[in-house]
C-alpha cells in the first residue's frame, strides 16, 4: 500500500558512456497514486488463502507483497513535482551528491541481517527437532548458515562502523560494505535455503495441514508426525513454517526478489570493478616485486651466502 510513487532514473544509467547516455531517461518526479491514468497491473497472490489454517502459510499469509507494473496512460505530472527533466549532469550526481543510494540500500543490509538471522536460526531449530544436530555433516551445514548470518551482520555493522560525513552535515554509510553486501548476499541467502530444504528432506514434503490437528485424523497425526525432539503439533508448525521460508512460491518470489532487489546481478557486480579502488592494490604487489629485487642475494643459493633475500630490518 502508497499513497505515492516516485520515478527517479535507474541505477544502470549512473555510470554509462557517453554514447549511451540520453537525456530522454533523465527524469524524475513523485505522484499521488490516486492520480487519473496512473494503473498499476499485478500479479497474482503467492499465498494460499484457501489455505485449512493460518500456520499452514505463516509466512506468506502475512508477508506476500504484491509485485505489479506501472502504466502511465496520458498522466499529467504537474511540473511542482518534478525533481529532475531532461538534465543529464544532475541525473549523474543525484544519488551520488545525496547520499540516496547508499542510505536506501543501508535499509535492504539491515533487512538482509535480520532474515539471514531468521533462516539460521529456522535450521537450526530443524535440525535439533530430528536430532541430527549431532551429526558431523549436518553441523558444518549449520556452521555454514550461521557463516551467512555473520556475514550480513558484519556488513552492516561496516557499512555504519565506516559511515562518513557529508557536507550536508549528515552521515552516509560505506558503500564499499554495501557493496559486498549487494554481490554476495543473494547466493548466501540461496544457500540458506537450499539447507533448509536438505535438513527439512521429506518432512516438508508431507507436512499435513496445522488444521489436521483438530480433525478426524487428529490421533494419527499426532502419532505418526512427532519426531525425538518435537511433539507433532511442534514439528508440524516448525515444518510449516521451513516450507514457507524456503520451497514455496512465497519462497520462491523470496529468491528471485533477493538477487534482483538492486539491479542484474551481473551489473552490480561489474560496477562494483569498475569503481573499487584496484589501483592501489596493484601497485602494492608490484612493489614488494621490485623490493625483492633490489635485495636480491648475489651469492644465493651458495649454502654459506646466506638466505635468497637480504633482510632490511634488524
Amino acid at each position: 500500500l502508497a499513497n505515492e510513487i516516485v520515478v527517479m532514473p535507474a541505477a544502470v544509467t549512473w555510470h554509462t558512456t557517453e554514447t549511451h547516455k540520453t537525456t530522454d531517461y533523465a527524469f524524475g518526479f513523485a505522484i499521488p497514486t490516486s492520480t487519473p491514468g496512473l494503473k498499476f497491473i499485478c500479479r497474482p497472490p503467492v499465498a494460499h488463502f484457501d489455505a485449512a489454517s493460518p500456520m499452514d502459510g505463516p509466512l506468506s499469509l502475512r508477508y506476500d507483497e504484491s509485485d505489479g507494473i506501472a502504466v502511465f496512460d496520458d498522466v499529467l505530472i504537474p511540473w511542482e513535482r518534478v525533481f529532475l527533466f531532461r538534465d543529464k549532469e544532475a541525473e549523474a550526481v543525484i544519488r551520488g551528491q545525496t547520499g540516496a543510494g547508499p542510505h536506501a540500500l543501508h535499509q535492504s543490509v539491515v533487512r538482509a541481517a535480520s532474515k539471514a538471522e531468521f533462516m539460521m536460526a529456522l535450521a537450526l531449530a530443524i535440525a535439533q527437532s530430528t536430532k541430527i544436530d549431532e551429526h558431523n555433516p549436518v553441523q558444518v551445514m549449520l556452521a555454514e548458515t550461521i557463516s551467512i548470518a555473520e556475514f550480513a551482520r558484519t556488513c552492516r555493522i561496516g557499512a555504519e562502523a565506516e559511515a562518513h560525513k557529508t557536507k550536508f552535515g549528515t552521515f552516509s554509510p560505506a558503500m564499499r560494505h554495501i557493496s559486498l553486501w549487494q554481490s554476495m548476499f543473494w547466493k548466501f541467502y540461496n544457500r540458506q535455503c537450499e539447507i533448509i530444504n536438505t535438513l527439512g528432506a521429506g518432512g516438508l514434503v508431507g507436512v499435513p495441514s496445522f488444521a489436521e490437528l483438530a480433525g478426524g485424523a487428529k490421533k494419527d497425526v499426532e502419532k505418526y508426525f512427532q519426531s525425538v525432539n518435537a511433539g507433532s503439533s511442534k514439528r508440524i508448525k516448525l515444518n510449516r513454517l521451513a516450507y514457507d521460508a524456503s520451497l514455496s512460491s512465497f519462497a520462491g518470489r523470496q529468491r528471485l526478489y533477493e538477487q534482483y532487489y538492486s539491479g542484474d546481478p551481473m551489473r552490480t557486480q561489474s560496477l562494483m570493478f569498475r569503481m573499487y579502488p584496484k589501483d592501489e592494490h596493484i601497485q602494492r604487489v608490484h612493489d614488494m616485486l621490485d623490493d625483492l629485487e633490489g635485495r636480491q642475494n648475489p651469492n644465493w643459493p651458495d649454502k654459506e651466502g646466506g638466505p635468497a633475500f637480504e633482510r632490511t630490518w634488524d
